[in-house]
């Protein structure tokens, strides 16, 4: 107990058996360093000035060069696209409350990927994130991977 004359302050220290959840997500921090590097990043180039828009340019100016070159993905490629792929390379499927709005079910409310010839009988679906954290993901470790903007025919 505190007191002035005992200026020692008992600290309760709860001990942790081992993170198990920390564990976990760092496997599927990995799984998805894996599908970005095998899957994603193959199709990244660099785009000319001209293709840039204005908005990309300025953001590009914004952003630390020091940490290399930024790289586009086609006009094809969305987060949310990606992000249904990934879930589908885990072995689930991505559920949406309503599509026109693309509010999506929580992930521990993802039905399994059906099986067929790229899912076949016995493999076991695997946890996912949200596609929030997906995309927070990207923007640590990917900074300078963009998504190309849709061109318009003018």
């Amino acid at each position: 107990r505190y007191s002035r004359t005992n200026p020692v302050v008992p600290v309760k220290v709860k001990l942790r058996q081992g993170n198990t959840n920390r564990r976990k997500n760092e496997e599927i921090y990995d799984a998805l360093r894996q599908y970005m590097e095998e899957m994603v990043l193959p199709h990244a180039r660099h785009l000319p000035s001209s293709l840039i828009s204005p908005s990309m340019k300025k953001k590009i100016r914004e952003m630390n060069r020091e940490e290399g070159e930024v790289l586009f993905l086609p006009p094809e490629f969305r987060y949310l696209r990606l992000y249904k792929d990934w879930c589908l390379h885990r072995g689930k499927v991505v559920k949406f409350k309503c599509t026109r709005l693309s509010h999506m079910y929580p992930t521990d409310q993802f039905p399994d990927r059906p099986f067929d010839d790229q899912w076949p009988e016995g493999s076991v679906s695997k946890e996912v994130f949200s596609l929030k954290t997906f995309r927070s993901f990207w923007k640590s470790e990917y900074p300078l991977l963009m998504l190309q903007a849709e061109m318009k025919d003018s």
